[in-house]
C-alpha cells in the first residue's frame, strides 16, 4: 500500500475536480491513470467500482469511496481553515450540497448521451441524432450557471471552493461545441479565469502528459501502476 490516498483518475473526466481539490488542499495525495478499457474491465469493477467509473479514492488501509459529492466534500473537511467547503451546521454548508447535488445529478448527468449514446440506445445510426439532443440539453441548463455567475468571481461565497473545480472540469466538455463567449460570457469567463490558477495548469499538463511527477503544492506524491494498486476484495463504499 501507499503512504497517501490514491486518486484513480482518467484525462479529461469529472475526476479532474478532485485533483483540483487536492491540490487546493494540500492533502499528500498519489495518482493512478486508468485508460477507459480498463476501468470498464473486469479487474477495476470488482476491486474498486462496479461502476466502472472515475474517481475513486484508495485510502491506505484499504477503503474505498467513490461519487464526486462524496469525495469533494471529504477533502474539503479535511482542512477546515481553508474553506474549501462551508462549516457542517452553517446555511452555506446546505447550499453546498444543493449545488453538489444538482452538478453531480442534473448537470453531469446530461452529459452521458453525449459522450455515451450506446446508452440510450443501441442503434449507432441513431447515436449523432442523440448527441445532438444531448447539447440541446446541456444548453438548456447552462443559463442557470449563468445567472449564477453575476457578479462572481468563484462559484459559490467569495472564495475558492471544491465547487469552483467541479465547474470547471465539466463546463469545458462542451465548450468545444457551444459558443460559450456569445451565449455565456460570464461562464466563458469564469473558465479563462480558472485556466490561469496553477492547479489547473498543472491538472492541464497532468491530463496531457501523465509522467508529471510535481505539481505547484509539492501535496503530489506521483503516479502509481494501476495492477499495484487491485485487490479482488476492494470496493466502491465498503
Amino acid at each position: 500500500m501507499t503512504d497517501a490516498p490514491v486518486l484513480f483518475y482518467s484525462p479529461m473526466t469529472c475526476a479532474a475536480s478532485e485533483i483540483l481539490a487536492f491540490e487546493w488542499a494540500g492533502i499528500p495525495y498519489h495518482l493512478c491513470r486508468v485508460a477507459r478499457e480498463e476501468r470498464k474491465g473486469e479487474a477495476f469493477r470488482a476491486s474498486l467500482n462496479p461502476n466502472g467509473q472515475v474517481p475513486v479514492l484508495l485510502f491506505p488501509d484499504g477503503r474505498v469511496l467513490a461519487e464526486n459529492a462524496a469525495l469533494l466534500a471529504w477533502i474539503g473537511d479535511q482542512v477546515p481553515d481553508k474553506g474549501l467547503v462551508p462549516a457542517f451546521g452553517t446555511p452555506e454548508r446546505y447550499v453546498f450540497y444543493f449545488w453538489l447535488s444538482w452538478l453531480d445529478s442534473t448537470f453531469h448527468a446530461a452529459h452521458t448521451p453525449l459522450f455515451a449514446p450506446g446508452r440510450v440506445h443501441p442503434d449507432p445510426v441513431q447515436h449523432e441524432a442523440i448527441k445532438a439532443q444531448a447539447l440541446v440539453s446541456i444548453a438548456e441548463l447552462l443559463p442557470r450557471l449563468e445567472r449564477h455567475l453575476e457578479g462572481r468571481q468563484t462559484f459559490f461565497l467569495d472564495r475558492r471552493t471544491v465547487l469552483d473545480g467541479y465547474v470547471f472540469a465539466m463546463g469545458r466538455w462542451s465548450e468545444p461545441r457551444l459558443d460559450y463567449p456569445a451565449r455565456f460570457p460570464r461562464l466563458a469567463a469564469f473558465l479563462d479565469r480558472m485556466r490561469q490558477d496553477p492547479a489547473v495548469q498543472f491538472l492541464l499538463a497532468l491530463e496531457k502528459d501523465g509522467t508529471l511527477d510535481t505539481s505547484p503544492s509539492r501535496a503530489f506524491r506521483g503516479h502509481v501502476a494501476f495492477q499495484e494498486m487491485l485487490a479482488p476484495e476492494r470496493g466502491a463504499s465498503r
